[in-house]
């Protein structure tokens, strides 16, 4: 089962689990299917060492802006009418912007040319579906989506005290993607290496402390204890 849940009550865990900061150790970590990205929790979730000490003013920042996110991101979708999927093939299609009506007047090949494949499912999409908001609304969500986006990474980037990365948010190819899908709008390779060097070391201290505090050796007994149990189990099978 790939369905992976997370569990908060907060949107300050939100927030941090949806930046890119988190994003890009569980790209780093985890295994790719066919191209596709694949959560690995044992070492996207349960190695990702979280900011330190937050103070009550920095779980404000990230309750606030995780929860206009949310917010917007919610009444986005059901505005649209589509899904978290297509909702950022959206959120990472470069070509796309707002149209004018000569652009109204193209066919759906020219239309494709112009604002990309995405964006003519969408004005497609959103022609077809009663309800649903205008295009260039549309474009005006997804673009506000981005930008809460940028801001939430901000923050989250303060939080960890490593104000002095610039994240440089713009389209960029990434190597871990198909070569024939490999734009996003994401942050620099420099801010990203940058960033998993610092989670890496962030990581290892607290495995050290942990060490020092005798938290391993327990872990360690008890997988030995486990794993003795496991053979008892399979010698009374075999009997």
């Amino acid at each position: 089962q790939t369905c992976i849940v997370i569990c908060h009550q907060d949107f300050t865990h939100f927030s941090i689990f949806q930046s890119e900061i988190h994003s890009q150790w569980v790209i780093k970590g985890s295994a790719n299917l066919g191209g596709t990205g694949r959560y690995n929790l044992s070492l996207g979730y349960v190695t990702f060492p979280l900011p330190p000490n937050l103070s009550q003013s920095q779980e404000q920042y990230l309750e606030s802006i995780g929860k206009s996110y949310h917010e917007h991101r919610k009444q986005l979708m059901f505005a649209i009418q589509l899904g978290l999927t297509k909702t950022y093939n959206l959120f990472h299609a470069r070509l796309l912007r707002q149209i004018n009506s000569e652009d109204e007047l193209l066919d759906e090949k020219d239309f494709q040319k112009l604002l990309g494949k995405d964006a003519a499912h969408l004005h497609k999409h959103l022609a077809k579906i009663s309800g649903t908001i205008l295009f260039n609304e549309a474009v005006t969500g997804i673009l506000k989506l981005r930008d809460l986006h940028v801001q939430m990474d901000n923050t989250v980037l303060e939080v960890y005290g490593w104000s002095d990365i610039n994240l440089r948010h713009e389209f960029y190819e990434v190597e871990y993607l198909p070569e024939n899908d490999r734009v996003r709008f994401t942050i620099h390779p420099d801010a990203r290496r940058e960033i998993l060097k610092r989670l890496l070391e962030r990581n290892h201290k607290i495995h050290e402390r942990e060490v020092v505090a005798g938290l391993w050796k327990k872990k360690v007994k008890s997988k030995e204890k486990n794993i003795r149990s496991d053979k008892d189990s399979q010698i009374r099978m075999n009997m």
